[in-house]
């Protein structure tokens, strides 16, 4: 599908015996010309989703969702919410 991109990515990072890999997974969708929806998944667990609008030429409307897994069982994840308005 052209309207559907995907991304994934991974990084060694240490020079000494403790080493940590980083990665994260990605997808983003164009709906139509002017609203893309995007999600990612990253090694901290955490989930973002965004949906971007074009309002006006010039003039765009994100709509942005975070919620962290790293303790959801025990009730202490966070959850987040933007609204960002470029012109």
């Amino acid at each position: 599908n052209e309207n559907l991109k995907t991304a994934i990515s991974g990084t060694l990072i240490g020079l000494t015996s403790e080493r940590n890999w980083t990665y994260a997974c990605g997808v983003q969708y164009q709906l139509d010309s002017t609203s893309t929806l995007r999600m990612k998944f990253d090694r901290e667990q955490q989930l973002d989703a965004s949906i971007q609008q074009l309002v006006y030429d010039g003039v765009k409307v994100t709509l942005a969702f975070g919620i962290d897994f790293t303790d959801f069982i025990n009730s202490s994840h966070r959850v987040g919410l933007a609204i960002d308005l470029e012109a």
